[in-house]
């Protein structure tokens, strides 16, 4: 199920925590990824040189969720306006019953079928180019990045969830939410974050975000 409730804070523990190999040390929980230790006014630190595994930026997930590499034929990239590679915005609706993401599904009992409409990967057709899997629907996410002047504090949260819905999960609906912003010290309900790493390749180094709502991998990483 899609873990909710994270403010940024943690979300930045999360990736020490990776950082650091998944420490049972406590105390490395607090720098690695993000170094966390004096901390002034909730005013949330840079990402460290040399980090393994951090919140990726706002760029850094559009470019996970909508870019594909071969949109135009091999090595022709270009961006999709929805995050499965196409342009035909999402079917709201349960899985079973055609639908390809909850954006906005609060309606529902706590029964069985909530359950299905709820859990990770039930919409397992359901990838952006690069194989991410829930980037619409189960809980806005955190990324990295001041807000503006004068909100040094506030981090965005971007996307759709099960309980909200954007208008659509595309790169332009997701520039309204730019300005959807939190303390980091809060914990939205609706709320969960991906991590982003550095994944070697052939010829070059790309930025991978990857899913982190639960702790078992998926079909594979993104760029």
């Amino acid at each position: 199920m899609p873990v909710l409730g994270i403010t940024w804070f943690n979300a930045a523990r999360y990736c020490n925590w990776l950082h650091h190999g998944k420490t049972n040390d406590l105390s490395k929980l607090e720098y690695g990824a993000y170094d966390l230790r004096n901390v002034v006014d909730n005013i949330p630190p840079e990402r460290s040189e040399g980090a393994r595994f951090w919140i990726p930026t706002f760029d850094e997930y559009l470019k996970a969720t909508y870019y594909d590499p071969n949109k135009f034929g091999e090595g022709r990239g270009g961006w999709w306006e929805q995050p499965n590679g196409s342009d035909t915005e999402l079917i709201v609706g349960a899985p079973s019953e055609g639908g390809q993401t909850n954006a906005g599904l609060s309606e529902y009992d706590v029964d069985e079928t909530s359950a299905e409409i709820l859990r990770l990967g039930a919409y397992e057709d359901v990838t952006s180019p690069w194989g991410l899997l829930d980037v619409s629907g189960g809980g806005s996410e955190w990324v990295d990045g001041p807000v503006g002047t004068g909100q040094a504090s506030y981090r965005y949260r971007v996307g759709s969830s099960a309980y909200f819905s954007i208008s659509g999960d595309s790169p332009t609906a997701l520039d309204a939410a730019y300005a959807f912003q939190a303390g980091p010290a809060w914990a939205p309900v609706l709320t969960s974050f991906r991590v982003a790493s550095t994944v070697p390749s052939p010829s070059t180094t790309a930025c991978g975000v990857l899913a982190v709502f639960t702790t078992f991998p998926r079909k594979r990483k993104g760029i």
